[in-house]
Order: C-alpha cells, then structure tokens, then sequence
C-alpha cells in the first residue's frame, strides 16, 4: 500500500478550492449584472437575459413605481411608463437605459434609479419631461373668426398652457367635446363655440351690451363714478373706449392679475387697475403754446383745466380724432400742446355762423366780427369762459363744421327803449 503523501493532497485540495472560488466569484459577477438595483444604466442587450423573446408584456411589474399625474396626464398617457412608451409610442426600452446612446439624459438615470427596486419611490412624468408642446394633440380644434379677432389660434396658449383647466374639468359639455374631438374618440372637428357659448362652460359677448355676465366680479368705485360712466358694465366698457383689448391684451402686470382675480370670482373695481388721478402729474406732456396763453389761462394744469370748463369728458370720451391721437401721444410720452387738438382761431370764419339783429344794429356796432367783439369789449372770455347757460347753449350750437346760425337774441333779450 503506497505511503500518503500530504503534500500532494493538500495541493489537490487547494486547486479545487480555488476553482470553486473563481466558479463562486464568476456567479457573483453574473448575478450583479442581472440585478434590477445596478442593471438599469447598463449597456446590456436584452438577449443576454430574454433567450426566448421578451413576450407580450415584459418588465411591466418592474415600472410599478412610475406614475402619471391625473390632472394633467392622465386622460390621454399610460400610467405604466414601460407600457406609454414601448406600446403606445414604440420607443425602445435602451432610449432610457442605454447611458451611453446618442438620445440619453442624465435625468432619465436619476428618475430610473429614485424608482427601481422593492425600495424605490413613486417616479412621475417630470423626473423627465419638461412641458411638452401638445399643439399637434389639438389639430381638430379650430378657432373660428369672430374669435381670433381678439384670441390666438393656438389652443393651449389661449389656455395658458394649463392642461387641467379643460382636462380635470368637471362640466361635462367641456368632457364632452374633449372626447368628441380625441382621435381615439369622435375624431370631429371642434370650435371654441363647443364649450364657450351661452349655454357653455364659459360664456361672454362679444360687445359692451352682451358681455356684462363675464365680468360680474367687476364693481365700479365712487372716486371713480364722479367723473366716469360706471353705471353697469355697457358704461364701464364705453369707457375703456368699446375695446376689449385694452384690457384683454394689456401688458399691465395689474391688469393681467385683476383679470385673473375676477375670473375665479373675487371681486375687482376700477383701482386694481387705475391709481387715483392726479391733474398735474398725468398730464405732465401737456404744454400750451403761446398763440393760447394771449388769450387763454394756461399758467398750470387747473388753468388749462379751467379753460376747458373743469369737465375731463370733453377731451377724454371725445370722438374726434385729433384729440385720440393727442391723448394716446401724451400718455406714450410725447409732448403735446394745445395745437395738437385746436388750430389757431380766426375770428371771423370761427364765428361765421353768427349774425346779427335789426334791433341790435340801431344802437351797437354790428357791421363784421371785428366790430361785434369790440362791443363785447374786444374780450373773447365774456363769452368764451361765461357760464351763463344760455351763452354756453349759442356757442355749442354755432360752432364748427356742423353748426347752425345764431344771433344777438340768442344770448340776449331786447332792451327796453330809452326815456325820451
């Protein structure tokens, strides 16, 4: 029987002892490819794992933890992010799992790691989406003309790009036309009038007498109606000119916010919007030009003010429109004067409307305008600034293109005769 040798045997065992380490190691190594916890930004082929083909439905389970934002995603995305991308938008698994391809984001490694595992976290459609552009998702709906007039054809802008005002809404003629203009839906074309009509979602008119209801949240202010039309709405129009963009499409921070306020009910007046006037410093483009000032007070703004018989409706709800233009210039900033609105006065073509009476002419001086003013004592203000009602009546209805003949009598009654 031949002699054991230990020396041999324990290098046999330490040679099988090392093979089943490397054996062990190498498993180990395998394992830890195929882990969901660091598998997810490797480049691995699918094959390496799915001999078989990946089959109806792979690795749904394994995205359980991404979810999709009912409010804003969830009437037209997949709540399984495996399912919304490989089924409904044929996108490969390796555009998120590939680090190193030509369309990889570092969020998507982020996101994908905040959710996998028995560990992970709820993961939804802004780990890595920015907002998207859904216009295209919108190509049945159409803005019709008497809208665009004021609104712009793109549909999600005109909505401020918040999805949820029309997809979480909960009256149904808005679900309603939502579905009929789908196109996994109806598929029918739709117009603003399917949800913005009188017995709509939201309604308005399209003029000052119509659009009242939409602006219920609206109250004038008594510093206000002192000067201004505010009785109902159709004044308050009237007296943003009948123009609905002079608020709708207003700039104005404050304007845009006391917009916004009322639409959700809370109540606005004239000074969410409009600081109180102050003369002087509102109209500081306003100057007045020396063929005025002659005979015109025009030392400050409450003289020129004056001139204009203290009335701020003479000039602002004019409708001519040099006197627009003046104002629009003024408040861009430009200077303005007096002969922006006026031209210079020539006697007698500004007066050419007034005559004279016999019984006038016996005893004054009546022969032309020049003898008429100097027996008015060559002062255009006895008339000009009077504000007896029956000289304020003669001049309004003599002046200008469109004024009618007036006399003496007009202003005055005959005297009685001298004692002889």
């Amino acid at each position: 029987m031949e002699k054991c040798n230990c020396k041999t045997t324990l290098n046999h065992c330490w040679h099988f002892g090392s093979v089943i380490f490397l054996l062990f190691f190498a498993l180990c190594f395998l394992l830890q490819l195929s882990s969901p916890s660091t598998a997810h930004a490797r480049a691995v082929e699918c094959a390496a794992c799915h001999s078989s083909g990946l089959g109806t439905s792979p690795h749904t389970v394994q995205h359980n933890n991404s979810i999709v934002p009912e409010s804003v995603c969830g009437q037209c995305h997949d709540a399984n992010v495996r399912i919304e991308h490989t089924d409904n938008r044929a996108i490969d698994c390796e555009l998120c799992h590939t680090p190193d391809g030509p369309l990889f984001n570092a969020r998507y490694d982020a996101a994908i790691t905040l959710g996998m595992g028995p560990g992970g976290t709820n993961v939804d459609c802004w780990q890595c989406h920015d907002f998207f552009n859904h216009l295209p998702q919108h190509n049945n709906a159409s803005t019709p003309a008497q809208c665009s007039a004021c609104h712009t054809s793109n549909i999600t802008d005109t909505h401020n790009n918040n999805c949820a005002l029309c997809h979480e809404s909960t009256n149904t003629i808005v679900s309603g036309t939502i579905a009929n203009g789908r196109s996994d839906g109806g598929n029918q074309a739709v117009t603003c009038g399917e949800c913005h009509t009188a017995g709509g979602a939201i309604s308005h008119g399209t003029t000052c007498d119509t659009a009242g209801t939409a602006h219920d949240a609206l109250t004038p202010s008594v510093n206000c109606s002192s000067c201004h039309s505010t009785a109902d709405f159709a004044a308050l129009c009237t007296t943003h000119r009948n123009d609905c963009t002079v608020c709708h499409l207003s700039t104005d921070q404050r304007v845009v916010d006391t917009i916004t306020a009322g639409r959700v009910g809370t109540t606005v007046s004239c000074e969410n919007c409009h600081d109180m006037h102050n003369g002087s410093a509102d109209h500081n483009m306003l100057s007045t030009s020396v063929n005025c000032s002659t005979c015109h007070a025009t030392v400050d703004f409450n003289a020129v003010l004056g001139t204009h018989r203290s009335d701020c409706t003479l000039c602002h709800t004019s409708t001519r429109q040099g006197v627009i233009d003046a104002i629009d210039a003024g408040r861009a900033g430009t200077p303005v004067n007096c002969e922006n609105c006026h031209t210079a006065h020539d006697g007698p073509t500004a007066h050419n409307n007034l005559s004279t009476t016999v019984n006038c002419s016996t005893c004054h001086t009546t022969g032309d305008f020049n003898a008429i003013l100097t027996t008015h004592q060559a002062d255009c203000t006895v008339c000009h600034s009077s504000t007896r009602q029956a000289v304020i009546d003669t001049i309004n209805t003599g002046k200008g293109a469109s004024g009618t003949p007036v006399n003496c009598e007009n202003c005055h009654t005959a005297h009685r005769p001298a004692p002889s």
